[in-house]
């Protein structure tokens, strides 16, 4: 019994181990397992673990799932810019334009660093063009122009219709 005892404690994997791959882990058949048996055991760390399993969803476009941990983590308290920030990208993605605006709209009255919010408003203009509330867009990229002159350039975060947004809003501000 006691043998047996020590081959199942090798077996499982240590809570550090699960905490660095939760964290960490840039693999999310990885990293959403190791969430879990966090979420078991580690109640002190619920909200982090949920936002941190919402993001590996998020990597396997596993939207549905990525939408329900990252409600959760809001729901416990986790209240930063990551998760807000991650939650409008799942509802843009979901075409969901309203709730994609409040989660920015979130974003940027938590006060991230320059370019999160740059990025913030160009993702919250995405979301008002596909509404159809072309000002508010176009309010919104100039934002993040201001904020980031480069943004037309940058490839991290902004897809091809994005960037072709930008490029039109940009020529029309002169």
């Amino acid at each position: 019994m006691l043998a047996l005892l020590a081959v199942l404690a090798f077996c499982r994997p240590a809570a550090a181990d699960d905490q660095t791959d939760c964290i960490n882990s840039e693999n999310p058949d990885r990293a959403i397992p190791a969430c879990t048996r966090l979420l078991r055991t580690k109640p002190d760390f619920l909200s982090a673990t949920y936002a941190y399993r919402g993001s590996a969803y998020v990597t396997k476009q596993d939207y549905d799932h990525a939408l329900a941990d990252l409600n959760e983590a809001i729901r416990l308290g986790r209240r930063e810019f990551f998760v807000y920030g991650l939650r409008g990208m799942v509802h843009l993605q979901k075409n969901e334009y309203d709730q994609a605006i409040a989660d920015f709209t979130e974003l940027i009255r938590l006060n991230p660093p320059r370019e999160r919010r740059a990025l913030s408003h160009s993702l919250r203009g995405e979301a008002y063009e596909k509404l159809g509330r072309k000002e508010e867009a176009i309010a919104d990229f100039r934002a993040a122009l201001t904020l980031d002159p480069s943004l037309t350039q940058s490839k991290e975060g902004l897809n091809g219709r994005q960037r072709a947004a930008v490029d039109e809003y940009q020529a029309r501000l002169g």
